[in-house]
């Protein structure tokens, strides 16, 4: 059988002047991860097509950005948290050289800016994201002063960037601190593109986790329904889910330990992570382990997500338990937890 992914450049020289074949090549193209080539095909079908196969061509390039690039400019207390710990940075260092790493809307390349930075570059990998941004540099007249590279960090040479940066700012944070590919992308810039012992924001991540009941009849573990046992098909349910900070039907039933830290501001690869912890419930049902995040950005300056406060554009990661587990005061539930440096798994021991 013919693998159509492998011939995709066949299939387009034959879907010439065929606005919807090539359409179906861009969709390819995506599966293919060849998504710059997706994009100008895309941009090919959105000029010369007719309006319905011109907003589906649309609709495919869109699909590849991510929904957080406009939730996470309403997170005002980390946009806050962010631009302190810039302005600080540079009030300690001023005039330095600022790398950061993930453009996207070009925020906090141009807080950096604003705080008196004598260069910042900024890199952004995804090709329509580093576009939007340079219109918005544009657009505040900080385009001389912001250096934007289309390019994935770990591409680029001390060359690239004018020298070493004295000041590293990232927010290429998942929800899982991990899944973004932080400490890779900080072990290359700390060895080749920033002076010794620069200054790092966030400097240390660190996972938090607790133990928890999840009261949502909506997420709980299928029983009985108009008398049939659906029981057996709890084991296609995925083991982690998402949920928000302010989800109210979330309990704690412990207190919170830090399960994994991440030392953001060294250049030594960190290894993968497995062990054991014991937590202490506080009584009640224990449905599973609930994680978030914390940031330390400068020093006094932190942000963090904990369940139940305030709405945050990063979300909270439950881990369910197999089977719930009911507990007295004082029981210990022991975990199995594990990270391969990009993502995390907890289960019960």
């Amino acid at each position: 059988m013919i693998d159509p992914l492998k011939h995709i450049d066949l299939l387009r020289a034959k879907a010439a002047g065929d606005p919807l074949a090539l359409l179906r090549i861009a969709e390819m193209m995506v599966e293919a991860q060849r998504f710059d080539e997706m994009i100008d095909l895309c941009e090919q079908i959105v000029a010369g097509a007719d309006a319905n196969v011109a907003a589906r061509a649309r609709s495919l390039m869109l699909r590849q950005i991510p929904g957080w690039h406009f939730s996470i400019l309403s997170d005002l207390p980390r946009n806050r948290a962010y631009a302190d710990a810039i302005a600080r940075a540079l009030a300690q260092r001023p005039g330095a050289r600022v790398l950061e790493i993930g453009t996207g809307s070009g925020i906090l390349a141009m807080h950096a800016a604003r705080a008196g930075a004598a260069q910042v570059v900024t890199c952004e990998a995804n090709r329509l994201v580093a576009q939007a941004a340079q219109g918005v540099l544009v657009a505040n007249g900080l385009h001389r002063q912001i250096t934007l590279i289309n390019r994935h960090s770990t591409s680029l040479t001390e060359a690239d960037i004018g020298g070493r940066a004295g000041i590293l700012v990232s927010e290429i944070i998942a929800d899982n601190v991990l899944s973004e590919g932080v400490l890779p992308s900080h072990e290359h810039a700390l060895r080749a593109l920033c002076v010794p012992d620069p200054v790092v924001i966030p400097a240390r991540a660190t996972v938090c986790v607790a133990l928890a009941t999840d009261h949502n009849p909506v997420r709980a573990p299928l029983d009985h329904l108009d008398g049939f046992d659906l029981a057996p098909f709890n084991r296609l349910k995925p083991p982690v889910i998402s949920i928000q900070t302010n989800d109210k039907d979330v309990q704690l039933r412990s207190d919170a330990i830090d399960l994994f830290a991440f030392d953001l501001a060294t250049p030594v690869r960190q290894p993968p992570e497995r062990g054991t912890r014991s937590m202490v419930s506080g009584g009640g049902r224990i449905d599973g382990v609930v994680q978030w995040l914390r940031l330390e950005l400068a020093p006094g300056i932190a942000y963090e997500n904990p369940p139940n406060g305030a709405w945050s554009n990063w979300g909270l990661r439950f881990h369910r338990f197999d089977d719930p587990v009911e507990t007295q005061a004082g029981d210990v539930i022991v975990i199995d937890a594990a990270h391969d440096r990009n993502r995390i798994s907890i289960t019960r021991a």
